[in-house]
C-alpha cells in the first residue's frame, strides 16, 4: 500500500520525468493512471487532501485578509476551474504544466478523498 503523499509525489514526478524524456503521452497516460489507482489508507487520504486544501487557500489569500466565508469563495471557483478546464486538459495533455494552484488542487483530488467544492463546505472546512 502507497500512502497518499508519496502516491501525490510519484504522480509528478512520473509527469515531470515522461517531458524530460520524451515519453509518448498515451504510455504515460498508463503510467499515471495505475498509479492513481494505488490504493492509499484513508487517514493518509484525508490528511493529503487536507493539506492540499490549506495550501491553496494560503496561495489565495497569501496576505490573510479574506474572511473565511470570502477565501472559501475564492475556493470554490478555483476548484470549479480546476474540474472545468484544467482536470480535461491533464486528460489530453498528462505533460501539460500547473499553476502552483492548479499543482495543489491536483494533490487534492489524487488523495482519493472527496473534496469539498462548495462556498458552505469550504467554509466549513476552512473554520
Amino acid at each position: 500500500m502507497m500512502d497518499a503523499a508519496t502516491r501525490a509525489v510519484t504522480i509528478q514526478t512520473l509527469r515531470r520525468v515522461g517531458t524530460d524524456l520524451g515519453v509518448e503521452p498515451d504510455a504515460l497516460r498508463v503510467l499515471l493512471d495505475a498509479v492513481w489507482r494505488l490504493e492509499v489508507h484513508p487517514d493518509d487520504a484525508a490528511a493529503l487532501r487536507d493539506r492540499a486544501l490549506l495550501e491553496a487557500a494560503s496561495l489565495l489569500d497569501p496576505g490573510g485578509e479574506l474572511t473565511p466565508w470570502q477565501l472559501a469563495g475564492r475556493m470554490a471557483r478555483a476548484i470549479d476551474h480546476f474540474l472545468m478546464v484544467v482536470a480535461r486538459r491533464l486528460r489530453r495533455d498528462p505533460y501539460a504544466e500547473l499553476s502552483p494552484l492548479d499543482e495543489t488542487l491536483q494533490r487534492a483530488f489524487a488523495s482519493g478523498c472527496r473534496v469539498p467544492q462548495s462556498q458552505r463546505r469550504l467554509y466549513d472546512f476552512l473554520r
